[in-house]
């Protein structure tokens, strides 16, 4: 039985308090009814009408789709301030300013956003740098793998870099070289390195020991 005939027939039971009803009202008055014009498969136009919450979209965009049929009776200021931040803030700040100040305000931005770009690479060179010294002070010896390749000439297949001393890689070169050979194919040698010589291993330089496979 819906609430009309319950009414009549005094049936009816109002759960709804006196401030339940101002809430229930307050609730309604800042609702938007939208009328959404159609035309249907017969060719005849149709109006569906819907409410719902404003958003950012309704009280500041003008579509051709739909129509505002009421609004609250809160100033549009006032609306503006009670929803959410959206993209469309962005829209409404931008039509305050003329087109010298978003020009402006445009290149201001790709000023600071090419900064943050130019501060970060100089960031990661200055931690590559960094890491790089570490190494250099840290890590000043090598043990070299070398394998041999399909034409049996020897390769570097890893180079470590290691914080050990000299002596102490010689003994883990002879080590691997043991426990490796005739576990991995074509293995070579493993060279312990200082790191300066090294670098001039292809001029001057010299290992300091070469464990042969």
């Amino acid at each position: 039985m819906n609430i009309s005939n319950q009414k009549k027939i005094g049936t009816f039971v109002n759960y709804w308090t006196e401030a339940g009803e101002r809430s229930r009202k307050a609730n309604n008055d800042i609702k938007i009814v939208k009328i959404v014009t159609y035309t249907n498969r017969k060719g005849i136009a149709k109006e569906l009408v819907k409410t719902k919450y404003p958003t950012m979209y309704d009280v500041s965009i003008s579509t051709k789709k739909h129509s505002i049929e009421k609004l609250p009776s809160k100033s549009k200021e006032e609306r503006l301030k009670e929803i959410p931040f959206s993209k469309f803030h962005n829209k409404l700040v931008n039509s305050l300013f003329g087109k010298e100040d978003r020009i402006r305000n445009q290149q201001y931005s790709k000023l600071v956003h090419d900064a943050k770009i130019d501060k970060m690479i100089l960031e990661k060179q200055i931690r590559d740098s960094e890491k790089r010294q570490g190494q250099l002070r840290n890590k000043p010896n090598l043990l070299v793998i070398r394998r041999l390749d399909s034409k049996h000439k020897p390769y570097n297949f890893s180079v470590n870099s290691s914080g050990k001393k000299l002596e102490e890689l010689k003994e883990d070169a002879d080590l691997l070289i043991s426990s490796m050979k005739g576990k991995i194919d074509y293995l070579h040698s493993a060279e312990v390195w200082q790191r300066e010589e090294y670098l001039r291993r292809f001029t001057d330089g010299k290992a300091f020991y070469k464990a042969v496979a």
